[in-house]
């Protein structure tokens, strides 16, 4: 799992035009800023080299988010709650599989689906009603595999709870492309090696904009961020980002799953707030 509290920017002159970097770091500011000096000086030398290939330089760079808490097991940090690029907290597990599966991208997912849209018609909640008989019948496939199904502003989430996982693992990723998964999602849980599951509303479904900046904050933008985040907080007492529905399989829950879990569940209050 890929998180870091320092990070720091770098600029240097390159062939045609400035190079931004940003350096990370879980040590200090210093060791962020000399990463940051590096890679702009390895950027510059990829950009003077002949033959260059374009896109992808930045790729693997992890998120620049702020860490909000970490939840440690012993001595292993088995999740961190990050605050997004659009403000909103973020679960980020590092074995605990978290799975969301948005209508938008799913509907044209499995023969239960089609067949329901054409019995139903196409209409968003027609839609919801196909996508929960898929889940269940791909969920209901894998005995060994228990856990929770939500319902999201926008589709579900499914919570693995009967062990943990590698983001890495092809098993996984084969049940993320039967559940119709987001895609750009199972690339970003390769890349960041863990899961993730939004814990606060996205502010433009709350009627709240965008921040005016983002993260790492500086001098007066750090300020400029406070401001927003008061009012954000504020109107997102009255949402939820997902609501329980029922569990499945045997119902076996692992250790740090179960305090996954525990985190998790604790954001949802009761049924009377409205998804966002």
């Amino acid at each position: 799992m890929e998180y870091f509290k320092f990070w720091a920017r770098a600029q240097k002159d390159g062939p045609d035009f400035p190079v931004v970097c940003w350096g990370y770091s879980n040590e200090s500011q210093a060791a962020a800023l000399s990463l940051a000096e590096q890679k702009a000086e390895d950027a510059i030398k990829k950009l003077a080299s002949p033959g260059r290939e374009r896109g992808g330089y930045y790729s693997a760079n992890p998120l620049k988010e702020r860490v909000v808490k970490q939840i440690v097991d012993g001595e292993k940090t088995i999740a961190v709650v990050t605050r997004n690029a659009y403000g909103a907290l973020v679960l980020n597990t590092a074995n605990v599989a978290f799975l969301d599966i948005d209508l938008t991208r799913a509907k044209n997912r499995g023969p239960l689906v089609s067949l329901w849209r054409k019995l139903t018609g196409d209409d968003t909640e027609n839609q919801a009603e196909g996508q929960i008989l898929h889940i269940r019948s791909v969920l209901a496939s894998i005995p060994e595999v228990s856990g929770r199904i939500y319902a999201t502003a926008n589709g579900y989430r499914v919570l693995l709870t009967s062990s943990v996982f590698d983001p890495e693992d092809p098993l996984l990723g084969k049940l993320m492309q039967e559940l119709g998964v987001d895609e750009l999602y199972q690339k970003l849980c390769l890349r960041q090696k863990c899961f993730r599951a939004r814990l606060t509303p996205k502010p433009w479904r709350i009627g709240t904009p965008r921040p005016p900046v983002r993260y790492p904050l500086i001098g007066a933008y750090s300020r400029s961020f406070e401001q927003w985040l008061d009012k954000y907080e504020t109107r997102s007492k009255k949402y939820r980002v997902c609501r329980l529905i029922e569990s499945f399989g045997t119902q076996e829950t692992c250790h740090e799953a179960a305090m996954i879990m525990q985190l998790h569940d604790a954001e949802l209050a009761d049924d009377s707030y409205k998804l966002a």
